[in-house]
């Protein structure tokens, strides 16, 4: 008899039956949310950092 739902080592999910695949898929977004989150500043603030660079970059090679 094959297993319901097996789960490998890089978290992708193998089944036949749809309600079991919604559950799982369920379960790996509320994982990815939570492991996610605060990380919205740090990447806005790099990303801010990033942008500003671009002038100072010009500037020192004018």
């Amino acid at each position: 008899m094959e297993p319901i739902s097996t789960v490998d080592t890089v978290d992708t999910v193998t089944t036949n039956d749809p309600a079991r695949l919604l559950a799982d898929a369920e379960g790996l977004r509320a994982r990815t949310r939570t492991r996610l989150s605060g990380s919205g500043v740090p990447l806005l603030l790099f990303g801010t950092l990033a942008l500003l660079a671009v002038p100072v970059a010009r500037h020192a090679t004018a």
